[in-house]
C-alpha cells in the first residue's frame, strides 16, 4: 500500500479555527494503521454522489490528480484545497452544534486526516476521517493538552471515496463510517446521498436474518427459533443505530441453546454472510414501523379448538410461556397474563360446599 498524500487539521469548534499539523515521517506507521482499520471496517453504509463538483469532492479529486503528479507547486496546491475541506468541515460542525446546542450536546471534538493510497492491488482511494480528540496531561509539567490515542483507533467518522487510475471520481460506492447517528457528516459535509433508506435496509435484515433462522434453527428446535426470532425482533424494533456485525454477537454470540444439535458458531457464520450476499448496509438506523407492517405472526395449536399466535416481541421471553408435565404424564403450557379481563376469563373458581 502506498500513501501517495495525506494531511492532519486539528478542527477547533469553539475558537473557530483550523491548524494544519505538518506529518513527521515515524507518524507513517500510525497512518498506515489507520488506513487498514478503515478499509477493513465491517460496519458501512454505502452513499454515491449526488454533484461531483460538490466542495468537498471537487477539492478530493482535485487532490488526487494533482497527487499523481511529482511537481512541487502541485503538492503546494493540493495542501489548499485540503485546507478548504478541513475549513468546510469546520463551517458544519459549527451549524450543526448551534442546532443542538439547547439539548447540551456537544460535537465530539476531532482531528481531521485526509489520505489517498493506492493498494497493493493498484485501486485507488481517497479517505476523510475524523479520529478521537481527548485530553491528557504532559508528563512533566501536567499542562492539559489534547491530541488522540496512538496505540487505538478511535475514529468518530470516516468515508472511502474510491477513484479512477487518473484520479477522477469513480462512480463506485462510497463507504461511510458514523459512530452516531448524526447526518452532518454526509449531508452537509461531503453532500452525498445513501444508496438504501434505513426503511429498505431495516427490512431486509429483518428478512434475512429471519430466513436464517427459520432455515436452520427452526428444523432443529423450535425453542431456541422463538427465543432467537423474539430477541431480533425486540432488537429491530427499538430506534437505534445498528452495526450488524455487533447485533449478531448480540443475538448470538454467547448463546447457549438448548438443542445440543444445534451448533451456535456455524448459525452466527451464516449471519455474519448475510451483507455479502444481500447486499444490505452493514450500518444504519432501524425504522420500527417497517417491522410492524410486515410482522410474520407465528400460530401454534395446544388443543383441538385454541390457537396461540405469537405477534410480536415479548419481553422476558423464556419466562412469559413456559411448560411443564404433571402426573400422569399430561403436558400444560403456562403463560403469564397481565390483563386482568383475560385472566378473569379462564380463572377456575374454587367449588362452594354448602352446609
Amino acid at each position: 500500500m502506498d500513501i501517495l498524500f495525506k494531511s492532519f487539521h486539528n478542527i477547533n469548534v469553539p475558537e473557530n479555527a483550523i491548524r494544519t499539523i505538518p506529518i513527521p515521517e515515524d507518524f507513517d506507521g500510525f497512518m498506515t494503521d489507520f488506513l487498514l482499520y478503515s478499509l477493513q471496517n465491517g460496519s458501512i453504509k454505502r452513499y454515491k454522489m449526488i454533484d461531483k463538483n460538490s466542495e468537498v469532492l471537487s477539492c478530493i479529486q482535485q487532490i488526487a490528480k494533482k497527487s499523481l503528479n511529482d511537481d512541487q507547486e502541485d503538492t503546494d496546491v493540493t495542501l489548499e484545497f485540503s485546507d478548504s475541506i478541513a475549513l468546510k468541515l469546520l463551517r458544519e460542525e459549527q451549524a450543526a452544534q448551534q442546532l443542538i446546542e439547547k439539548m447540551r450536546i456537544t460535537i465530539q471534538r476531532g482531528s481531521l486526516i485526509q489520505t489517498m493510497l493506492r493498494t497493493n492491488e493498484g485501486a485507488l482511494f481517497f479517505i476523510v476521517a475524523k479520529v478521537e480528540h481527548s485530553a491528557w496531561y504532559e508528563g512533566e509539567s501536567l499542562e492539559k493538552k489534547f491530541g488522540f490515542p496512538g496505540d487505538k483507533k478511535s475514529v468518530w467518522k470516516s468515508a472511502i471515496i474510491p477513484l479512477e487510475t487518473t484520479g477522477a471520481l469513480s462512480e463506485g460506492d462510497i463507504k461511510v463510517y458514523r459512530n452516531n447517528s448524526s447526518k452532518y457528516w454526509t449531508d452537509k459535509f461531503l453532500e452525498v446521498q445513501e444508496k438504501k433508506s434505513d426503511e429498505t435496509n431495516t427490512r431486509e435484515v429483518f428478512e434475512a436474518v429471519q430466513f436464517v433462522l427459520r432455515k436452520n434453527v427452526r428444523k432443529k428446535s423450535e425453542r431456541d427459533y422463538l427465543i432467537l426470532r423474539n430477541a431480533l425482533i425486540q432488537k429491530m424494533k427499538t430506534p437505534q443505530q445498528v452495526n450488524y456485525g455487533q447485533m449478531i454477537d448480540d443475538l448470538v454470540g454467547n448463546y447457549i441453546p438448548d438443542a445440543e444439535s444445534l451448533n451456535i458458531n456455524t448459525i452466527k457464520e451464516k449471519l455474519l454472510e448475510l451483507p455479502e450476499t444481500k447486499s444490505f448496509d452493514t450500518q444504519f438506523n432501524t425504522i420500527p414501523t417497517v417491522i410492524k407492517e410486515r410482522k410474520r405472526t407465528e400460530k401454534y395449536l395446544p388443543s383441538a379448538g385454541i390457537e396461540l399466535i405469537l405477534v410480536g416481541a415479548i419481553e422476558d421471553f423464556e419466562h412469559v410461556i413456559t411448560s411443564e408435565t404433571v402426573d400422569g404424564g399430561r403436558r400444560y403450557l403456562k403463560i403469564r397474563c397481565d390483563d386482568n379481563k383475560t385472566y378473569e376469563a379462564f380463572a377456575v373458581k374454587p367449588l362452594r360446599i354448602e352446609t
